[in-house]
């Protein structure tokens, strides 16, 4: 039973897929995360699980495009973005394979950029909130407990997709049971991912990306 919770835990983070007071400054969808139809970005996806004696491990690639924009119920417009996850999972020398496919909407405001799950809900998480100042907090939607804060504004890091300096580094927390990092840059997006929990791990690091 263990093992096949960490599974749909495992599978639901897949589908789901941003000094003192300093700041970014003003900010916008088009620096943070490119919102234009047609845009796209490729992560290298690894992962591994433990169930007791048992480890799963998680390998694959995750494919991030804008497809369109859609209305919502309440009459204003979302960016639909598709993931397509192929991910490979390896189990005492066994393996599967597997390719979902999931969308979520984005929307743009003035003061932060915002995830909804449905077009007909008008409840939202908050991804970014602008401009980006370092230690800001915010809570995620009542739906889950739990809340973001900017813990880094000066991040370097080194992906396949190439190197980006000044990255905003956004950590969402879930009591003391699961953390993610996201780790945005300026012009690109989201440059990389890391889920750490007691049970879970995985990282989502930027391969390759068009920007329009």
């Amino acid at each position: 039973m263990k093992k096949q919770l960490l599974q749909v835990l495992a599978s639901a983070l897949l589908l789901l897929s941003a000094c003192g007071n300093s700041t970014l400054g003003p900010s916008s969808s088009e620096d943070w995360f490119p919102l234009t139809v047609g845009n796209w970005w490729l992560y290298q996806y690894d992962g591994s699980s433990a169930d007791g004696i048992d480890t799963l491990i998680y390998a694959g690639s995750i494919q991030k495009r804008v497809t369109g924009l859609i209305d919502h119920n309440d009459g204003f417009q979302l960016y639909e973005l598709r993931s397509i996850a192929d991910i490979t999972t390896t189990e005492a020398g066994s393996s599967t394979t597997s390719v979902d496919t999931s969308f979520i909407y984005l929307r743009q405001t003035s003061e932060e950029f915002r995830l909804y799950y449905s077009t007909l809900s008008n409840q939202y998480d908050v991804l970014i909130k602008y401009p980006v100042t370092l230690n800001e907090t915010w809570m995620l939607s009542d739906s889950f407990p739990g809340g973001y804060e900017v813990t880094d504004i000066t991040a370097l890091l080194h992906t396949p997709a190439g190197n980006f300096s000044n990255c905003a580094v956004i950590t969402e927390s879930w009591w003391q049971f699961l953390t993610r990092e996201y780790s945005y840059h300026r012009g690109t997006g989201l440059v990389k991912r890391v889920h750490s929990s007691d049970y879970y791990d995985a990282v989502e690091t930027l391969q390759s990306f068009n920007i329009q």
